[in-house]
């Protein structure tokens, strides 16, 4: 099947185009991906309020001509829409052709009969005006690519290969294919005869390791599954350490007689004199993976576990526009520092991002919805689900089963169905069922949460009864849980798992062993944790044979659920009140302020913190910001203290700085400009970290960790000058001439001498970028801000800013420019091509 990108030359409107010809409509030209939605103003007044960062619903239609000649149009045409975040409806030359609802799952439509030779519109109208139709930021538009899918009638479908493992046996991998194969003839022409030749290849060397041939006969109007076995020797293994990939192509040819015999003497020949209607290829990556409550889970026989984040489906400033080099960055800076997995919450993400997780060695946890029947908001998926939702778990697994990187096929998140209602029992069987259907290699799962909904009115009375009984005296907001909740959970969620391979808890650490006194074969990933628990998360999965990993909430910082990991310092006498707010998130809060990396992509403490958790043997130093010295720290439920890895604090001389040195060894030595500071233990007893109180003088702090007296490792921060000017660092140099590549920079407040000004007052900067790119994004990841990432205008957070371009079609040179008042103009240059 053929595929050609449309993803160049949209024009994009706000609304609907009238049905008028010739009606002025303001329209702008757009290439793909493209997310309407970060292009417009933030508003106090928009429905979803915090979840969606306040961001409002809209509408809007994309417009492309087509030009097709009488060559191209061939007896298959399909429009495949890789994701559309809205309600999506379809024309083609002004006849509706369908429409979609799901804005996360790849869909496609048959468009042949209403395709001409000559000219041709597609136009697709998008809705996110029905509004809140969901719990984060979920962005709007073509925010994917779409394609052109061509064939002959005689074809293999779309995405109609699927490759797995079966066993390996002395180093051999015994695999299988199934191929679907339609035949799209009219009647009349009576049954379709072929061949099917399927070859595998090493992807980095191209060296073919097998080669199958098949003779197929197909009636006209059916399609079929044909298996095809098939054995590797000596079969290079993927896992997160040496990812290794194979690529697997099926030909069909179509033969125009029945005669035609294919025999051991002439099978080689008669292939080689084939000319082929259609071909498929994909990769695939030999390996195995089980999982039980006394092993855990194994890759290819070894135990591993889970250092896993939770990522939502935005790339930062962009908004949700998925291109390859944002997913790329996205996944890399979660390999580089120490994580194995990514959980996908808490729907289908871009395939792009699964290429990458089986090129980089990152497991996946891939989850299908985040709502069944039961809403969570006013108009999401739930109104759909009975109608769709077979369908949309589907579409999912259909795409994605050939990507080693996915272990987990996610049936739900948080389901309000979990105790039964609404037939979630039987839902949650259905859904399994499918699946394994579909694909038996992987283990199906989900995520199981407290009983704060989901409960009948009797329960639910009792629940809330309780949880106002027993708030004061330790109860949790974070998971809204309370003794009446934890007696009847047990209960109620075991029909609910019955069909699961892995059982997901989120925030459900203190059920671990009661579980597995109760269900002993249960197999327990803990599907979210807390930034302020990291110890004792992974300490239960190091400890806990059955706990096979940790998924943190959040990972990287996102648009919407906004303030979720703010703090707050305060007055003693203002905690009952601030307390409350923490839980409340104002305008202009945007982002959920939480994660290891912020919205740019910045490590922030906890992140490095955790690393250490993990086993690092680094030293870092976390000075805690002195300007709320004497108050009250109220953190978040997914923040940390304010503060930061630098000593360039503005405050007088002798100023009480309280900090922190994270560390695993025995213990750590702290010296300001040489001069020590003391020892103090750290490692597991001390749960990893010393505080240090120091009186402030400006230039050097050095922490120093030990084992056994010996040195392990150091961090040291130094005091910078005053703020002079700017300095862009771009992380690449050249990109692609292609429309999609993108060269991300950071633009940082400078002193004299070049260092990076983390104090420095927040400023207004403008960028402007000239030549063969655009400007895709310049912003921050300051948590509060009514900025446009998509203006070119900012204020600094932190000292910098990050500025994101987009490569054109034509190679060239491209220039970036950013300028702010009192720190003049700086300039960096990509080459395009």
């Amino acid at each position: 099947m053929k595929k050609t990108s449309l993803n160049r030359g949209w024009v994009f409107m706000a609304g609907e185009k009238s049905s008028i010809p010739m009606m002025p409509q303001q329209t702008k030209k757009v290439n793909l991906p493209h997310d309407f939605m970060v292009e417009t103003d933030v508003t106090p007044d928009a429905p979803g309020k915090a979840e969606s960062g306040f961001y409002k619903g809209s509408a809007g239609t994309y417009l492309k001509t087509i030009t097709l000649t009488e060559e191209e149009m061939t007896d298959t045409m399909l429009l495949h829409f890789e994701g559309c975040f809205g309600k999506t409806r379809v024309l083609i030359n002004g006849n509706p052709v369908g429409s979609h609802a799901y804005g996360y799952t790849p869909f496609t439509m048959d468009i042949r009969k209403f395709l001409k030779v000559g000219d041709n519109e597609i136009q697709v109208i998008v809705h996110t005006d029905d509004d809140p139709n969901g719990r984060w930021y979920s962005g709007a538009g073509l925010y994917r690519g779409v394609n052109l899918l061509s064939a002959p009638a005689f074809h293999i479908a779309h995405d109609g290969i699927f490759v797995y493992t079966d066993h390996i046996t002395n180093g051999d991998a015994f695999c299988k294919a199934e191929i679907t194969v339609v035949n799209d003839l009219a009647k009349a022409s009576g049954d379709a005869e072929g061949f099917l030749k399927l070859s595998v290849a090493k992807k980095d060397t191209g060296e073919e390791v097998a080669v199958r041939y098949q003779k197929i006969s197909l009636p006209a109007g059916t399609s079929q599954v044909v298996p095809q076995a098939f054995v590797i020797e000596n079969a290079e293994l993927w896992d997160t350490e040496n990812p290794y990939l194979y690529e697997v192509k099926a030909q069909l040819s179509l033969t125009s007689t029945g005669n035609v015999h294919m025999s051991l003497d002439n099978r080689q020949d008669l292939m080689a004199q084939t000319d082929y209607e259609d071909e498929i290829t994909t990769r695939f990556g030999v390996r195995t993976i089980t999982a039980d409550a006394k092993n855990g889970l194994l890759l290819n026989g070894k135990s591993i576990k889970l250092k896993g984040g939770c990522i939502h489906h935005d790339n930062g400033i962009l908004g949700v526009a998925s291109f390859y080099d944002a997913e790329y960055r996205k996944v890399k800076l979660h390999k580089d520092n120490g994580y194995n997995a990514l959980r996908l919450a808490h729907n289908p993400q871009s395939e792009q991002i699964l290429d990458i997780c089986d090129e980089l060695g990152m497991i996946v946890f891939d989850e299908a919805f985040d709502v069944w029947n039961l809403p969570k908001n006013s108009f999401d998926f739930s109104h759909q689900f009975a109608e769709d939702g077979i369908k949309e778990i589907e579409a999912m697994v259909r795409r994605d089963r050939n990507h080693p990187s996915i272990f987990f096929w996610s049936i739900g998140n948080e389901l309000t169905e979990q105790g039964g209602m609404a037939a979630g029992y039987e839902v949650s069987a259905m859904l399994a069922k499918t699946v394994r259907n579909m694909d038996s290699t992987r283990l199906v799962s989900g995520a199981l949460c407290s009983f704060f909904k989901g409960l009948d009115n009797e329960d639910n009375a009792a629940f809330w009864q309780t949880f106002r009984k027993e708030m004061p005296q330790g109860g949790s907001v974070i998971n809204m849980d309370n003794s009446y909740g934890k007696k009847i959970w047990m209960e109620y969620t075991a029909p609910f798992v019955k069909d699961w391979d892995v059982v997901g808890y989120n925030y459900l650490n203190y059920h671990y062993e009661t579980s597995h006194e109760l269900f002993p074969d249960r197999v327990i990933l803990c599907t979210e944790s807390k930034p302020g628990q990291f110890e004792d998360y992974w300490s239960d999965v190091e400890h806990l044979p059955y706990v096979i990993g940790d998924f943190l909430w959040t990972s990287m910082d996102y648009i919407g659920e906004a303030g979720i990991g703010k703090s707050i310092y305060c007055s003693e006498e203002e905690v009952p009140q601030m307390s409350r707010m923490l839980n409340y998130a104002a305008y202009p809060w945007r982002l959920a302020q939480a994660g290891d990396f912020d919205l740019c992509g910045n490590v922030r403490a906890q992140g490095r913190y955790h690393q250490i958790i993990w086993g690092a043997n680094d030293t870092y130093i976390f000075a805690k910001d002195p300007k709320n010295n004497g108050k009250i720290a109220l953190i978040g439920r997914y923040g940390w203290a304010e503060g930061g890895n630098h000593w360039s604090w503005n405050c007088e001389k002798g100023t009480a700085v309280s900090v922190e040195v994270y560390s695993r060894a025995e213990e750590v030595e702290l010296l300001l400009n040489g001069k020590s500071l003391g020892k103090k233990p750290t490692g597991a007893e001390c749960h990893f970290k010393a505080e240090f109180e120091v009186a402030y003088e400006a230039g050097t702090l050095t922490a120093i960790s030990y084992q056994d007296g010996q040195e392990v490792s150091r961090d040291e921060v130094k005091t910078v000058g005053e703020p002079v000017g700017l300095k862009i660092t771009m992380e690449k140099n050249q990109i692609a001439a292609d429309g999609e590549s993108l060269a991300y920079g950071i633009v940082e407040i400078v002193d004299a001498e070049g260092n990076w000004v983390p104090t420095a007052e927040d400023t207004l900067a403008k960028v402007s970028v000239e030549g063969a790119a655009s400007l895709a994004g310049f912003g921050t990841g300051r948590g509060q801000t009514e900025e446009n990432y998509t203006k070119g205008e900012f204020t600094s957070f932190e000292g910098r800013w990050q500025v994101i371009l987009r490569a054109g079609t034509e190679a060239g040179e491209a220039g970036v420019h950013v300028e702010a008042e009192g720190l003049g103009l700086a300039e960096s240059h990509v080459i395009v091509g």
